[in-house]
């Protein structure tokens, strides 16, 4: 059996309830959009996955979704996993974390909506700024230079006194 490292305690941090602001960049030179919903997240399967749902609209339609943040003990390396109910995709990545930014950084490619069969490599970032507060940010390449997509700032919901 595999042991419950550090690098699985680490992800302990984004268990919670969290209240999250989103925006996006839809073109470089548009005005950004932006958007509210809720992430419960919460560490399943002995402390080894933190298992995420997310629930918002975005440009007046609801959006749901799913994701799964890992470490992988034999490879050394974080993984995570995305869906959702605006695509009909599944997004993984890999990655580390970095001690210096306080951040865990994920590589992978999406399908390239516009070109059947293309791929987009994509980034992204969870930084901690405290223990309330983390940014997701999400970058693709676009004419071979790395683009900010998406950003969404999260914020610990306090705990309900009444429960």
């Amino acid at each position: 059996m595999s042991a419950v490292r550090n690098e699985h305690k680490r992800l302990g941090y984004f268990e919670g309830d969290w209240d999250a602001t989103t925006t996006l960049w839809m073109a470089p030179d548009a005005p950004p959009v932006t958007s509210q919903g809720i992430l419960h997240a919460q560490m399943i399967l002995g402390g080894r996955y933190l298992h995420s749902q997310y629930k918002g609209v975005f440009m007046n339609q609801p959006i749901e979704g799913r994701g799964l943040i890992g470490f992988d003990n034999a490879n050394e390396r974080y993984f995570a996993t995305w869906i959702d109910s605006n695509t009909t995709g599944l997004w993984t990545g890999v990655g580390n974390y970095d001690e210096n930014a306080n951040a865990l950084d994920f590589a992978g490619t999406i399908n390239d909506p516009m070109r059947a069969g293309q791929k987009i490599p994509v980034r992204e970032t969870m930084k901690i700024t405290d223990a309330t507060h983390y940014t997701f940010t999400w970058f693709r390449k676009s004419a071979g230079k790395e683009v900010r997509m998406m950003q969404v700032d999260y914020i610990r919901r306090k705990a309900n006194p009444q429960s």
